[in-house]
C-alpha cells in the first residue's frame, strides 16, 4: 500500500490533476472486491450509498468542469 501511495502521489505531481484524480476512485470498487473474495462481505446499504454519493459527486463535477471549457 505505501509502494502504491508513493506512485500516486508521483503521478500528481507530474500530471494533471483531473487525469489522475479519477484513479483513485477505483479504489473503491478495489476494495468493495477484496472485501467479498477474501472476507465474503457484501456491502451493506450504508456503503453503497456512500459510494453513490462520491462517484455521483465526482461525475456531477467533471460534467461540470466538461461543460465549464466549452
Amino acid at each position: 500500500m505505501a509502494a502504491a501511495q508513493a506512485c500516486f502521489v508521483n503521478a500528481m505531481a507530474r500530471a494533471d490533476a483531473s487525469f489522475t484524480t479519477p484513479f483513485s476512485y477505483v479504489t473503491l470498487i478495489f476494495a468493495t472486491l477484496y472485501d467479498l473474495l477474501i472476507y465474503d462481505v457484501w456491502p451493506d446499504w450504508v456503503s453503497i450509498t456512500g459510494a453513490v454519493i462520491i462517484l455521483g459527486g465526482a461525475s456531477i463535477l467533471a460534467w461540470r468542469e466538461r461543460r465549464n471549457r466549452a
